[in-house]
């Protein structure tokens, strides 16, 4: 991602990202809107795996100026949830419920640069997280 991509993920999940509570409710209803299979995914509290997923996005947000450190955090992310039984379809609607959820948030549209700053952050985070890493011998 370049710089200007980060700067716009970033300012735009600050305003969205202190209203966790409303962030978790917001995207737990579009995703499970969007798959119906995801539901399946989150065994026990749906309200805390959501949870847990936002927290993840807030720990990648916040390291975007150090990619290569984060890259084993999403390959561990990503092994995790292939254990899990997340198929690639799962990540579509993933990214689609979140900027739906970021555009609710937000008061309206994102603006067009924003959310392809969003959907080029997601793409390579899933990337990373979809392709398992070369094992090491």
């Amino acid at each position: 991602m370049n710089k200007r991509n980060i700067e716009l993920v970033q300012d735009s999940w600050a305003k969205v990202a202190w209203n966790s509570p409303r962030l978790v409710s917001i995207f737990h209803v579009e995703l499970f809107n969007r798959d119906h299979e995801a539901q399946a995914l989150f065994v026990g509290d749906k309200s805390n795996r959501v949870k847990g997923m936002m927290k993840a996005i807030d720990v990648a947000i916040n390291n975007l100026d150090d990619w290569d450190s984060f890259t084993p955090f999403l390959q561990d992310f990503g092994r995790r949830h292939r254990a899990y039984g997340v198929l690639e379809s799962h990540y579509r609607s993933f990214c689609e419920a979140l900027l739906s959820t970021l555009e609710q948030m937000s008061t309206g549209k994102l603006a067009p640069d924003t959310r392809e700053a969003w959907i080029d952050l997601y793409q390579s985070m899933e990337q990373i997280m979809v392709d398992p890493p070369p094992t090491q011998h």
